[in-house]
């Protein structure tokens, strides 16, 4: 049992030597004798027959109590039964189980670490003792750039008087973390982005609900307001936050914390920071965004060249300031997006494609355009209508049918000039949604020509879901009946200006809704016809 091979043997008394079991240095005012080490008792290589014995792992950790030279020997025999070596710990790129951060809470085989990414699964036992590991890892590792913890439950389901001491650490933790570099912190969950100070998130009070509350606001409401406002209450479902330039802003409250990741980008990875923070909250879950004016243009622009979010799904994208190259990256990164969806500006401005390079997204299957001036519309579709997958198109035209549709044509001509007669297009078309006047039939009729020329064209559209007021639907109809290739159509309409009482109105809104589909499923002989009315 004692007869070990030459090899093990060795490299054994290699790691002797290494810091491994390297004794601390006496106290500054005189020397003092260490005194006996387990090495010095036995071989080490006796020792590690005795550990052989011991089963399951978990009691090496037990029995490492003894002393610190004997845990020192514990600690590297446990590491060695969950395959973590001191080369593992010599990597960059270093993935720790909750096992391995269990043991290295008691020792610390290295002084320092050239650790730049650090992956860590954690458990719920003993999550403070991996806490421990990890903040010494921050500590001993200058190049750490990024930190993801992955945890193996929901930290806001732990019981209760245990996890608002364990979301409090972690929080410090990782605000620690974040002020290794200067400029803001861009904090990303699903649904939601904002951002603040890397020592406003020591005092996040998730187990509140609350992130960093501004709390001159809060004294100066009143009590009740002050409850309601800036609470966060998760019946409310909002808090009140304070950006890192101080300003005020509501964000959703955070209801569950599986995750954690922390990137820190240096003035040399940035162009357009000097530095600043990624802290993105339940990664996996974050399969919507919604990026819009929470933060100003050159802040998301350093943003998005720097996050990626894989689990991301529907992109909904509300400003205009975003480099092109800078959002040709992004969406670049994003392989499992859907789903874009663009709110065009209700601002004049110049008219500049959105991406460039144009990009064939792998898997974009729609795209929705809500368009408030002719300067949004046709920005977005052109550079991606070359995705092999996008089939699905939704426009949404706020203003009069005259200026709508003559946007709406300009993409439409897009369609028809990438998809052929093989393909199996979808159309979804909102138009007036805050019309309060009837249109005026000279707008309807100045589009006839152009109108009718696209539709013409439109030989890959098989379905069409149409939400028009009803005056406009039989102007709508006219001009779906060019389509050539069409196989069903859905017409929801706005009937506003039907006068009368309210059984008398919704009497004569059944009949004209009833007459209109009639004459729909007569001008659409091939098609199939359906409608309903508001």
């Amino acid at each position: 049992m004692l007869c070990l091979p030459i090899s093990l043997f060795s490299t054994l008394m290699a790691l002797r030597r290494t810091s491994l079991f390297c004794r601390r240095k006496p106290p500054t005012g005189g020397a003092t004798k260490p005194g006996p080490t387990p090495q010095d008792m036995l071989p080490i290589e006796m020792w590690e027959s005795i550990f052989n014995w011991v089963i399951p792992d978990e009691d090496l950790l037990t029995i490492a109590s003894v002393c610190r030279t004997f845990a020192e020997l514990c600690v590297r025999m446990y590491l060695q039964r969950k395959h973590c070596t001191y080369e593992t710990l010599s990597q960059t790129q270093v993935f720790l189980s909750s096992h391995i951060l269990r043991g290295l809470a008691l020792c610390f085989p290295v002084r320092t670490m050239p650790v730049q990414q650090l992956h860590c699964e954690i458990e719920t036992p003993k999550i403070q003792q991996q806490f421990r590991s990890i903040q010494d890892i921050i500590a001993r590792s200058r190049d750490l750039r990024d930190i993801t913890l992955s945890f193996g439950g929901d930290l806001f389901l732990l019981a209760p008087h245990a996890h608002k001491p364990v979301i409090r650490t972690l929080c410090c933790m990782l605000s620690q973390a974040a002020k290794r570099v200067r400029g803001p912190v861009f904090v990303v969950f699903p649904g939601q982005i904002f951002s603040c100070r890397s020592k406003d998130i020591a005092h996040w009070k998730l187990d509140h609900f609350q992130f960093n509350s501004p709390s001159r606001v809060r004294r100066l409401l009143s009590a009740p307001v002050r409850r309601k406002i800036t609470d966060g209450h998760p019946r409310e479902g909002y808090t009140t936050i304070r950006y890192h330039s101080g300003r005020i802003g509501t964000v959703t409250t955070l209801r569950e914390l599986h995750s954690a990741t922390l990137h820190l980008v240096t003035k040399g990875d940035s162009a357009s920071l000097r530095s600043f923070s990624i802290f993105i909250l339940n990664e996996h879950k974050l399969t919507r965004l919604s990026l819009g004016h929470q933060l100003e243009g050159h802040h998301l622009n350093a943003l998005l060249a720097h996050i990626n979010l894989p689990a991301l799904i529907s992109f909904h994208l509300c400003t205009d300031t975003v480099e092109p190259s800078v959002l040709h990256s992004f969406l670049s990164r994003l392989r499992g997006l859907e789903e874009m969806v663009y709110e065009g500006s209700s601002r004049e401005g110049p008219h500049h494609s959105l991406i460039e390079p144009a990009l064939g997204h792998p898997r974009l299957r729609t795209m929705s355009t809500l368009v408030h001036n002719k300067d949004s519309a046709g920005r977005l579709l052109p550079a991606l209508i070359t995705s092999p997958h996008l089939h699905t198109f939704e426009f949404s035209f706020p203003r009069g049918v005259h200026q709508s549709t003559g946007w709406l044509l300009h993409d439409l001509r897009c369609i028809a000039g990438a998809r052929g007669a093989g393909d199996n297009v979808s159309l979804h078309i909102q138009l007036e949604m805050y019309r309060t006047q009837p249109v005026p039939e000279h707008e309807l009729e100045a589009l006839s020509a152009e109108a009718r020329e696209v539709a013409a064209m439109l030989s890959c559209v098989r379905s069409v879901t149409v939400s028009v007021g009803f005056d406009t639907a039989h102007w709508i109809l006219k001009w779906l009946a060019l389509f050539p290739a069409l196989q069903s159509v859905c017409f929801s309409m706005h009937l506003l200006y039907l006068s009368g009482l309210l059984s008398q109105g919704e009497r004569r809104a059944d009949s004209e809704v009833a007459k209109f589909l009639d004459e729909a499923r007569t001008a659409l002989p091939h098609a199939s016809v359906t409608g309903m009315w508001w």
